[in-house]
């Protein structure tokens, strides 16, 4: 005999109740199905913002490395301020090969040149540019670090302007100082 006959159970009640379990678990995946599209529109909406940003940013070039240097992402700003495009570089080219930070192998090496500092690096046509950086670990959760973040900008203009600035402030002072003028128009040439 069937089991729903043996305990007392009528056929109909046994189907009904497992009608209404997959309903039930058919609402639960459905539900699921949602909670998981959501998340992933959510995902994509903020994977968007995040590219809409970087692309923004193109006076600033941000570039970004795995645990060994070797270059991840690279935006427009380090487009315009280095002469290559994205697709030159990205799983391509270490940070070191561009100049932006120098070639290491060990982690105690590579914690001496983090930080900020300016230097002098070369675009892709050979040219160079006077640049001020930031580098600083990535952390994606691992004990140690996954990555790098290079920052950087020109600040080729600032130090020509710096220079003008303090030549400009050096024949004032001559000027209120009564110098001759001849040797006025000396520092001026």
């Amino acid at each position: 005999f069937p089991l729903y006959v043996v305990v007392g159970i009528s056929r109909a009640g046994v189907l009904e109740t497992w009608q209404w379990r997959a309903l039930a678990a058919g609402v639960l995946v459905a539900l699921a199905l949602l909670s998981v599209s959501l998340f992933y529109r959510r995902l994509a909406s903020a994977n968007q913002l995040l590219g809409g940003v970087l692309d923004a940013a193109s006076e600033v070039a941000i570039v970004a490395t795995d645990h060994r240097g070797r270059i991840t992402l690279f935006n427009h700003g380090a487009e315009n301020l280095l002469g290559y495009g994205a697709d030159e570089v990205v799983g391509q080219l270490r940070l070191d090969q561009l100049q932006l930070a120098p070639a290491t192998d060990t982690p105690r090496a590579q914690q001496a040149w983090m930080g900020r500092t300016e230097q002098v690096c070369r675009r892709k046509n050979g040219s160079p540019v006077e640049i001020s950086r930031i580098v600083t670990p990535l952390d994606a959760g691992d004990p140690g670090h996954s990555g790098y973040l290079c920052v950087a900008h020109d600040i080729t203009d600032n130090r020509r302007a710096a220079g003008l600035r303090t030549a400009q402030n050096r024949v004032l002072e001559m000027i209120a100082s009564d110098t001759p003028l001849p040797r006025v128009l000396d520092e001026l040439v």
